[in-house]
């Protein structure tokens, strides 16, 4: 299994261009958030099979949409903003990119224990 990219660039990337702390902090603007503009920009982890790799990139960006429309990548998980806040809000300390990349990490195990399974 490998995971192409930075991961843990692209999460802190995504985090502070999409997730201020005052909607962590706020549930009132987390809420507002949820409704908002940046509703449907997600964080995606992408699988090819034609390479058996994933890919974690943002859903508006230009290779998602290659990587999607052009070579046939799957959308494994995705996370959106409102995804994130709830995250930070129970994660409450340092390091939240590395945990979150762990989580990325541990989503693109299962996928690929699930797909070992099945063939």
């Amino acid at each position: 299994m490998k995971i192409i990219g930075n991961t843990l660039e692209t999460i802190h990337k995504f985090r502070h261009e999409n997730v201020s702390q005052r909607l962590v902090s706020d549930p009132f603007l987390a809420t507002r958030a949820a409704l908002g503009a940046n509703r449907n920009i997600k964080l995606q982890l992408l699988y090819l099979d034609t390479n058996d790799t994933f890919y974690l990139v943002e859903n508006t960006s230009s290779i998602a949409r290659s990587l999607q429309y052009n070579d046939g990548a799957v959308i494994v998980s995705e996370w959106s903003t409102v995804d994130f806040i709830a995250l930070m809000q129970s994660y409450d300390k340092p390091g939240f990119d590395n945990y979150f990349q762990l989580l990325v990490n541990n989503t693109a195990a299962a996928r690929d224990a699930q797909t070992e399974s099945a063939g």
